[in-house]
């Protein structure tokens, strides 16, 4: 609601420098907070597969598997919203351009390269490097499984080709997300080292201003674009997403479900 005021503010000519800095921190914290959980997510789905996969007769995940993937959510969005919560108090609207989010202490405060730092690896670096890991032992195990027993051809190249598509999707998935996203925190850790304010930047080159800004619209982005690639990707998340749309019409058509089709007695 803050985002669309500021918006419809901005539009009118009359966004002050208050309702600038609640649009900006509003749209930081939501953007990079869901950013946040969606990595951390991809990090615990690729834990959850790893065990499911790889370590598929380990006795204690098996045992512990729904309080493992349940703390593990608690814990994400715990550290998500602890990682980004200082938005509100280094993001602000610049003063002498309040359509602009901009970080106006950095230049003066260590206290705000600090907080871009740790916002950076635990948001990107270390999920990253946890999904790169996991995924390629992941990829490594499926290339070296042979399923005991013996097989036809065709069924071996069915099974072939189904790991293909496995592997394929998590390449995808992963890379999707560190792509998109590793532009905006390279930006992030360069503001921390150099201490230069986003305001600084446009002043300085109009190309790294730009950058700046689409760096941060593709890495929001992902948080929507996130169901639609696992869609796309994960046929397990297809079918369980057909089933739920089934489930959702039949409620709204319970003559449908209920019709019986009436039979004349001969």
């Amino acid at each position: 609601m803050a985002c669309i005021a500021g918006y419809v503010q901005s539009l009118r000519g009359t966004l002050d420098y208050k309702v600038g800095t609640i649009v900006c921190r509003s749209v930081f914290f939501f953007g990079l907070t869901s950013f946040s959980i969606s990595m951390m997510n991809l990090c615990l789905i690729g834990i959850d597969r790893y065990f499911a996969i790889v370590r598929s007769l380990s006795p204690f995940y098996r045992q512990f598997q729904e309080h493992v993937l349940a703390i593990g959510e608690v814990s994400i969005w715990l550290i998500a919203v602890a990682t980004n919560i200082p938005i509100f108090k280094y993001v602000a609207a610049n003063s002498n351009d309040t359509l602009l989010c901009d970080y106006p202490q950095i230049a003066d405060s260590m206290s705000t390269s600090t907080f871009l730092i740790a916002q950076t690896c635990v948001s990107f670096i270390i999920p990253a490097t946890t999904i790169l890991i996991i995924y390629g032992r992941i990829i490594a195990f499926q290339k070296s499984y042979k399923r005991p027993g013996q097989f036809t051809e065709s069924q071996l190249l069915q099974n072939k080709m189904k790991s293909k598509r496995f592997i394929r999707m998590l390449i995808w998935i992963s890379t999707s997300y560190i792509l998109n996203s590793w532009p905006f925190f390279a930006t992030s850790l360069g503001m921390a080292i150099t201490q230069k304010s986003v305001f600084m930047i446009r002043q300085t080159s109009f190309v790294e201003f730009l950058f700046v800004i689409t760096s941060l619209m593709m890495t929001i982005s992902i948080s929507i674009l996130n169901p639609f690639m696992y869609f796309r990707f994960d046929a397990n998340v297809r079918r369980r997403s057909l089933l739920l749309l089934q489930g959702v019409r039949m409620r709204c058509n319970p003559e449908r479900q209920n019709h019986i089709t009436p039979v004349s007695s001969t």
